[in-house]
């Protein structure tokens, strides 16, 4: 599975064009991208499929993410 992080960006959004093969990898890399522009961000799968919004990575953050089915 492929992750890919997005975010929202001056009514834009902007997505890595390279995919991450873990999704803790991707969730490290969106809250980076959180705390330098604060905005919304997000993890998707490789089909498109939201897997962690702006609140799971900043739960991920403090360790408190883990993920479900329900993440969506």
């Amino acid at each position: 599975m492929s992750y890919f992080v997005s975010w929202m960006k001056d009514g834009h959004v902007r997505k890595f064009a390279y995919p991450h093969v873990s999704l803790e990898t991707a969730l490290a890399l969106a809250h980076e991208v959180l705390q330098t522009d604060g905005g919304d961000v997000w993890v998707s799968d490789e089909k498109g499929q939201k897997v962690a919004d702006r609140e799971a990575v900043l739960d991920h953050a403090e360790g408190d993410y883990a993920e479900s089915d329900d993440e969506n």
